[in-house]
């Protein structure tokens, strides 16, 4: 044993490791936690309020909860700039903020009237957010955050949620941090962010007293948290996302684009594959002034670019299978619910072509009015046919090649019975 002893003495990496854990094991076991220091953010709202700018996060608080909206907790800040209204909240809630999680951001039109790319560099540089955080758009942040509270706690589903099982029926890929940076650095700066709405509804279900007890506790330690209960149960408000969306140009908005206008974007992007035709007023086969909505199964596009006559032109060639969702009419056939083939035909398929052509004339109004190229066709123009591009350029600019390419959308239908 004291040889033993005498070997470990003479070894200086042991005395060294040794000598190390006589200095910093004290420290490291009386150290606070890491919850007890950071806050770890989900979601930030950013307003503009009375010519101060309120800086609203939803932090993540764990507690031994089924329901993950128990978890949340919303506080919120105002300030002159984002570094002061995010000093302020560090100051009043006594803990680190960190970004570093945070998966969604939502400014707010008066933000946006303002340009983005300002606020964005605030987070990104020097709180290290990451550029995979969706960004989306709202009258209100604050209400938003809010409701995305309540929403959680009843169903289990937040804001991140809506968005990802969209994606499919409302084309709002490509929403992060890092598409907006390159879509504000390249030539083409339009940017399409997502515009989410309220909804006020009757409150049927009762809250659960215990989820309300571990809200109080926390609000106690925050004097600027905001709990969602403060909304009356008879005038609740939920989230809502109906496919519209702010035109952004040099990070700046410049029109908001309801749904109606974006059904034409929903019909020539190959990511949106899904999706709901509404027609008012249809006269067919079997019914008369009837409300009509057609379920698209799938879809399928080719688009070509070129130049005629120096003149450019851009065609689409959709492809739709659609099935019969719904007819809403005082006076429908029930006998012609045979087959399909039996309840609509080239009426009804006029009826939607008109539609979608309304809703892509709007959008080609809007970026010539705007000059801002929401269909990418100055791309388009240099992937395809480059030299016949720089001709055109020439003796135009990139604002007039917008302005001046003619659109076409040919269609073609199949249905299912």
């Amino acid at each position: 044993m004291i040889n033993l002893i005498k070997k470990i003495v003479k070894n200086k990496s042991i005395l060294i490791f040794a000598l190390f854990v006589i200095l910093f094991l004290p420290s490291t076991i009386y150290l606070p936690a890491e919850s007890s220091r950071r806050l770890v953010v989900s979601a930030v709202g950013v307003d503009k309020i009375d010519n101060q700018i309120e800086l609203s996060v939803l932090m993540v608080i764990p507690k031994s909860s089924g329901n993950i909206g128990n978890n949340y907790q919303l506080i919120s800040q105002k300030g002159k700039t984002l570094a002061e209204a995010l000093e302020k909240m560090g100051t009043s809630i006594g803990k680190q903020i960190s970004f570093a999680h945070c998966e969604i951001i939502i400014t707010s039109k008066a933000i946006l009237d303002e340009n983005l790319a300002t606020y964005l560099d605030f987070f990104t540089r020097t709180n290290n957010l990451t550029s995979n955080a969706d960004l989306v758009s709202a009258d209100n942040s604050k209400q938003i955050l809010e409701a995305n509270i309540s929403i959680s706690k009843e169903f289990s589903l937040g804001l991140k949620d809506i968005l990802t099982n969209n994606k499919k029926a409302v084309g709002i890929d490509n929403i992060n941090v890092d598409s907006f940076y390159k879509s504000y650095l390249s030539s083409n700066n339009a940017y399409l962010l997502p515009y989410i709405s309220l909804e006020k509804t009757s409150n049927q279900s009762s809250n659960t007293s215990s989820s309300n007890q571990g809200d109080n506790e926390n609000s106690e330690n925050s004097p600027s948290a905001t709990s969602t209960q403060q909304t009356p149960q008879n005038n609740k408000q939920q989230l809502a996302y109906d496919g519209s969306f702010c035109l952004l140009k040099n990070g700046r908005l410049v029109e908001t684009i309801d749904k109606n206008h974006t059904l034409a974007l929903n019909m020539i992007n190959k990511k949106v594959n899904k999706g709901l035709i509404q027609l008012k007023n249809v006269t067919d086969k079997s019914f008369n002034n009837a409300d009509v909505s057609l379920e698209i199964l799938d879809k399928k596009i080719k688009q070509n670019f070129q130049f005629v006559n120096n003149i450019p032109h851009l065609t689409y060639d959709i492809f739709l299978f659609v099935k019969l969702e719904e007819v809403f009419a005082p006076n429908f056939n029930s006998k012609a619910l045979n087959t399909v083939f039996d309840i609509f035909g080239e009426p009804t398929f006029s009826k939607t072509v008109d539609k979608i052509n309304s809703s892509l004339a709007n959008i080609i109004d809007i970026s010539k009015k705007h000059s801002v190229d929401i269909l990418n066709i100055v791309q388009q123009a240099k992937t395809t046919h480059f030299k016949e591009y720089k001709n055109y350029i020439n003796k135009h600019t990139p604002e007039d090649l917008i302005k001046n390419t003619v659109v076409t959308c040919n269609y073609e239908f199949a249905i299912r019975n």
